[in-house]
């Protein structure tokens, strides 16, 4: 209770500044009501081999989106709450406010001006630990409802020409409601030094310390040291790069600190005007849900093709994590695919299809192939939609015993008033 009353009183808190910047100036103000309501039957609720109990699942989430547009604030929030019950099993519904939220707010001030102060909130849920059995569709098992939040105040100061010193400062906090996620927090502050070459070129010279603390008792602290290039190369082609080293400092343990090359790369290309060609590669430090410090490695390739109402995307995607307080090492591959068009006036369809290999290496050694294939059909009328899916999943694992299918049929209504 105390993580909900912290995140929903920044959000309040920040709804209620928003507010008074707005009673000052001229604004583009929209709040609209929502309401989504669905049925769905799924045949094995807890992903399970053997004695698969199936129920049907009633689910209700009555919500507001808010959108602010001024000249000091640019703000968006998303808030919903989700109450699901359970047919079969009367012990699962349970109304836990805490639980059931879910929220997305993101809100700027003072955008474009010398000091800006940017305020993310998130309220989700995610899956605890990638070695365990879950589902995209499955709320209960290996799941978190986690909090996330993010203030970031920084100021620009003009250097002349097109150079310029930002200093900025990042407070980060995660917290799980459920009491196997690691919860943490963190204060960074950087300085950037950049300078615009050209109206399509920047380049930037980065420093961050981070201190993290933990739940856990594995606090640290860290320093990167990065070079940044933003370009546009012509109307097709974007490029983004950073890319420098990093050190992990643990605050109470002896002769296990870290150090990394770290990177990032996006590359974005418009084959055509309905084709687009994204490559990303990235290399980083980041906190696991459960156990603890992780250094990760990124990849994908994706082929997005868009024209009118038609849209399909195919993707291939390289995962790899290894973490730095424990003999653990995650590797997943696969590919994605997802395919929408029209059928008729308004109602169209989406097809998807998923497939992935990983190796979990640790104290127990895992392999694991899935799949999922699915499709659903969508009726669209003004701000009215209501959508009938399916979806097959298939969880085989070298360990027999965590092997399952899933099925799931749902038929779902939204509206925004």
């Amino acid at each position: 209770m105390e993580r909900l009353n912290m995140m929903m009183k920044s959000i309040f808190l920040t709804i209620l500044v928003s507010s008074l910047f707005v009673s000052f100036a001229s604004a583009r103000v929209e709040v609209h009501p929502t309401f989504f309501v669905a049925e769905e039957y799924n045949d094995n609720i807890y992903l399970s081999e053997n004695d698969q109990q199936d129920d049907w699942i009633t689910t209700i989430e009555p919500g507001i989106d808010v959108r602010i547009d001024s000249r000091w604030i640019d703000l968006s929030l998303d808030y919903s709450f989700r109450y699901d019950y359970y047919l079969k099993n009367d012990d699962l519904t349970d109304f836990d406010f805490a639980g059931g939220q879910r929220a997305n707010l993101g809100t700027t001030f003072f955008e474009g001006r010398p000091f800006t102060l940017s305020v993310l909130a998130i309220i989700s849920r995610e899956t605890l630990d990638e070695r365990e059995a879950s589902s995209v569709t499955n709320e209960l098992i290996n799941k978190s409802t986690v909090y996330d939040y993010t203030v970031n105040p920084q100021y620009r100061f003009r250097l002349g020409g097109q150079s310029s010193l930002v200093f900025g400062y990042i407070y980060e906090r995660t917290d799980h409601e459920d009491s196997r996620g690691d919860d943490s927090q963190g204060h960074s502050g950087r300085v950037s030094l950049i300078r615009e070459l050209s109206t399509n070129t920047q380049i930037s010279a980065n420093y961050t310390y981070k201190m993290n603390i933990s739940d856990d008792e594995e606090d640290y602290n860290e320093q990167s040291y990065t070079l940044g290039l933003n370009q546009q190369l012509g109307p097709r082609t974007e490029i983004s790069l950073e890319g420098g080293f990093s050190t992990i400092a643990y605050v109470d343990i002896d002769d296990d600190d870290g150090e990394s090359l770290t990177w990032s790369t996006d590359i974005s290309y418009r084959l055509s005007a309905p084709i687009t060609l994204s490559l990303m590669f990235s290399q980083d430090f980041d906190n696991s849900a459960t156990d603890g410090l992780t250094k990760s490695r990124d990849a994908s390739f994706r082929i997005n093709y868009s024209k009118d109402s038609f849209g399909a995307g195919l993707e291939a995607y390289l995962d790899q994590t290894d973490y730095l307080r424990s003999a653990r090492e995650d590797e997943s591959y696969g590919g994605r695919f997802n395919l929408s068009f029209p059928l008729y006036s308004n109602l169209s369809t989406d097809l998807d299809a998923e497939y992935e290999v990983s190796d979990f290496i640790g104290a127990i050694d895992k392999n694991v192939d899935q799949y999922s294939v699915g499709a659903s059909l969508h009726y669209n009328i003004r701000r009215f939609l209501t959508s009938l899916s399916y979806e097959h999943r298939v969880y085989d694992s070298d360990i027999n015993t965590q092997d399952y299918t899933e099925n799931t049929v749902t038929l779902s209504a939204s509206v925004r008033f």
